[in-house]
């Protein structure tokens, strides 16, 4: 299976299957890629989103005090999103690693990988949340001098396409 049959395939497991598919398969490569080549396009595509969000929080992070609550809660996020982006990379590694013969039945570290990368992105927006819950707030520090929103958007963005670079990959693997 290749092409548009693993793109729809993959995206028949998430919630909206038109999107993912319009998403997935205006990726370079994606429309003449094997399932485990589309994983990888896939996570790739989330580990971009997760860069995103941490060069807007390294600028957010920037224009703060150091001893703010706030500023504490976007370092440890920053954080939390460097170690995303880690586990994505590791693996986009390891399934380059497998066959297609052997995805199923070796699939286990991948798995516990991605699970491990969607911890980190909701311990990231959990500890923002509260920071905004406190009354604390983002105005005139996100990258597009926009407020909070902003900022509250990209990560949820971020965590969206985790997520669903990862209902893909799991999606591939349950068409073989």
């Amino acid at each position: 299976m290749s092409g548009t049959a693993a793109i729809q395939a993959a995206c028949n497991a998430t919630l909206y299957p038109d999107l993912c598919f319009d998403w997935l398969s205006a990726q370079p490569g994606a429309l003449s890629a094997n399932p485990i080549q589309l994983a990888t396009i896939a996570l790739g595509l989330a580990g971009s989103f997760v860069n995103e969000s941490v060069s807007v929080l390294l600028s957010a992070a920037a224009s703060l005090k150091n001893s703010s609550a706030l500023s504490q809660s976007i370092h440890d996020c920053i954080e939390l999103m460097d170690l995303s982006t880690d586990q994505l990379n590791s693996s986009v590694v390891d399934l380059k690693s497998l066959s297609l013969l052997s995805l199923k039945s070796e699939l286990f570290n991948v798995k516990a990988q991605l699970s491990g990368t969607m911890g980190f992105q909701l311990a990231c927006s959990e500890g923002l949340s509260d920071v905004f819950f406190n009354n604390q707030n983002f105005t005139n520090v996100s990258s597009s001098g926009g407020d909070d929103d902003n900022i509250r958007v990209l990560i949820v963005d971020s965590q969206e396409k985790v997520s669903k670079g990862i209902i893909i990959v799991l999606g591939i693997v349950n068409a073989l």
